[in-house]
């Protein structure tokens, strides 16, 4: 697995539904069964304590498709911020009466700068994964920027403890295992890699990989672990 950088992106984009995305908070959303002025849901949340409530609102048309996120604040005239340019298409599950309706759109801290980022599913769950469109929070214009950084890895898990986004995989050897990454200079850099695969008597084989050098470099093998993270040097 000696594959240097532009190859793990290739593997970290084989997500199996195993690894599927966690944590963060999802805002609270209403979907509009019959859309004003293109709007076709509207979301509540926060991206820090500290930090009053925001409106979200998503604006397309329908069924499904967002062009624009307006985030409104109370108290001004007009939204704070205006997404546009978008053409994502969220599976947006409308209410039933009872029910207000639901869409996958997370706040969560995915650059550990203790500001929540934005996430929205834009495509449905499948055999290489969730994809999901990411905006980064900047804390000091207090806006959301896109980033295609995170748009490329399906099913990302979050790691908050060890500051670690894992991306699952399966490469051509039909090993699955997850990918290690880690921000450095404002840029995601893999740093390492477990990949598993059955052997011939039936037994689950651990491969545990660090990057040096920008290559893959095989440190040891073990049992599978159920929950264990890849190496990290």
């Amino acid at each position: 697995m000696k594959a240097p950088y532009a190859a793990l992106f290739v593997l970290a984009l084989a997500a199996a539904p195993a690894f599927a995305q966690s944590g963060g908070n999802l805002l609270r959303c209403v979907v509009h069964d019959a859309p004003q002025a293109g709007r076709l849901a509207t979301c509540t949340g926060r991206v820090g304590p500290k930090q009053p409530q925001w409106t979200f609102v998503l604006v397309g048309h329908a069924p499904n498709v967002v062009t624009r996120i307006e985030i409104h604040e109370v108290g001004r005239d007009g939204p704070r911020q205006v997404i546009d340019g978008l053409d994502l298409r969220p599976a947006l599950v409308p209410g039933d009466g009872r029910d207000p309706g639901r869409v996958d759109f997370v706040l969560q801290d995915v650059n550990f700068d203790r500001s929540a980022d934005l996430r929205i599913a834009v495509a449905p769950g499948g055999e290489d994964g969730v994809a999901y469109r990411w905006f980064l929070f900047d804390g000091d214009s207090g806006q959301f920027a896109p980033t295609d950084l995170l748009d490329r890895i399906r099913n990302p898990v979050v790691n908050a403890t060890r500051k670690l986004i894992l991306g699952a995989f399966k490469d051509e050897r039909g090993r699955t295992g997850r990918v290690s990454f880690k921000w450095r200079d404002g840029k995601l850099e893999p740093v390492g890699a477990l990949a598993q695969e059955r052997t011939e008597d039936g037994r689950c084989l651990a491969s545990h990989y660090v990057v040096r050098d920008g290559k893959f470099e095989k440190i040891r093998e073990s049992e599978c672990r159920p929950g264990a993270s890849p190496d990290v040097e």
